[in-house]
């Protein structure tokens, strides 16, 4: 089974070794033993050495192997027949603006102001003329301001010369390209891979991160550093955790099928009635305010269901996805053991807001890397900010801390 590899740097370490003996040796020879001599000749060696190791220092990564073809085709066998396409892992993606529980807004070249006002104390005693206004108008405002990341690979079209797609390659070799369909697929799971980052990134990201010790831990398989995905916003868990306005549930645990209703979701529910009646006025179809929670609590909330003794659920069906009417909506990119209850709509009257730069197809690009090379490259760029409008319609359940997202 033939495999692309990539020089690895522990063999340039050793060619480096060798290349110094082997300085050493002439210089000794050249030198006549001369101590002197001997010195300014390795020193000539390795001056060469680090000037050509500082040229190609960008096309290291830190993994140990040069930044080139990251094109890996092990399926080298082919047989028979073939079905017309591939099958790619499951993704999920923007999991939050796929479920529409936050609005996207795109097209914010620098900074974007989610707009606040309030007005509070309107009525005073009536008086034929009235000296002074009541109370205070304010207006405010969070801000969205996008910060920039990039998902860049380079790949060999040829390399898919051992693959079945082979007979879809061009006949021609200076002309070669990726298989159309290929392309497509790459292009698809490139894009799902990257949106998956977001996903988590829009919930748990922080630009404090510096190692993985408190990082979430991705799905995606093959991610060795998971702190550089998430690093480039801080998400709305980190500004909810640090926001002393957002209402939370004091001494939080780590939700279990036993306690999710009575730790959880009815304290938030009583944080709700005691802080902001507006919130359930407003939503008497119970269709703004939703409780959003993880795949594993929500999973955790069904047990709750399938073990009360008179109301329950049928343990052969899927789980209700409701708590006192409210959607219980698991997300990709929540943390366990936090339960997140506000108004959550992909409108602007919702309270969670994402901010890009841009939603469009001109985001992306494949072409090949320069017109002397064989390689194609895939580059993306895209800026994101995600913030929330109104902390007091925030009601947080949460095990997490500052100090989450600072390691």
């Amino acid at each position: 089974m033939k495999k692309i590899k990539t020089p690895s740097i522990f063999e340039y370490a050793k060619s480096l070794a060798l290349m110094l003996v082997l300085a050493f040796a002439v210089s000794f020879a050249f030198g006549g033993g001369n101590a002197l001599t001997g010195t300014l000749f390795v020193s000539f060696i390795l001056v060469n050495i680090i000037v050509g190791l500082a040229k190609a220092a960008n096309r290291f990564n830190i993994y140990g192997s040069l930044q080139n073809d990251t094109l890996i085709i092990s399926d080298t066998t082919y047989a028979g027949t073939v079905a017309p396409y591939f099958v790619l892992p499951s993704l999920f993606q923007f999991d939050s603006v796929v479920k529409k529980v936050v609005y996207l807004k795109d097209g914010i070249k620098k900074k974007h102001t989610i707009p606040t006002m309030d007005f509070s104390g309107a009525l005073q005693p009536r008086t034929a003329t009235p000296t002074q206004s009541g109370g205070n108008l304010t207006v405010s405002g969070r801000a969205l301001e996008p910060q920039d990341t990039m998902a860049y690979q380079e790949m060999n079209p040829r390399n898919f010369e051992v693959h079945w797609d082979s007979e879809n390659l061009s006949q021609t070799l200076l002309t070669r390209q990726l298989p159309p369909t290929a392309e497509n697929y790459i292009m698809l799971l490139l894009l799902g891979r990257s949106f998956e980052q977001f996903e988590i990134m829009t919930w748990q990201g922080s630009t404090q991160y510096q190692n993985n010790v408190n990082v979430p831990q991705f799905d995606s398989p093959g991610v060795p550093n998971p702190y550089y995905q998430i690093q480039f916003t801080d998400g709305y868990l980190k500004r909810m955790v640090n926001d002393a306005s957002v209402y939370a549930v004091p001494g939080a645990v780590t939700i279990t099928a036993a306690n999710i209703v009575s730790a959880a979701l009815n304290p938030l529910y009583n944080l709700v009635v005691a802080n902001n009646k507006g919130l359930i006025s407003q939503d008497p179809q119970r269709k703004r305010m939703k409780f959003l929670v993880s795949y594993l609590t929500k999973s955790l909330y069904e047990q709750y269901l399938t073990t009360q003794p008179f109301k329950g659920n049928d343990p052969t069906k899927a789980g209700l996805d409701s708590y006192l009417n409210w959607e219980l909506v698991p997300l990709a990119g929540m943390a366990d053991n936090t339960v997140v209850f506000t108004e959550s709509m992909s409108t602007p009257e919702g309270n969670l807001w994402v901010g890009m730069n841009s939603i469009s197809d001109e985001n992306f690009m494949l072409a090949r890397l320069f017109n002397n090379s064989e390689l194609f490259f895939f580059k993306m760029l895209m800026k994101i900010d995600v913030n929330y409008g109104r902390s007091e319609k925030v009601f947080l359940y949460t095990t997490l801390t500052s100090a989450s997202f600072i390691q």
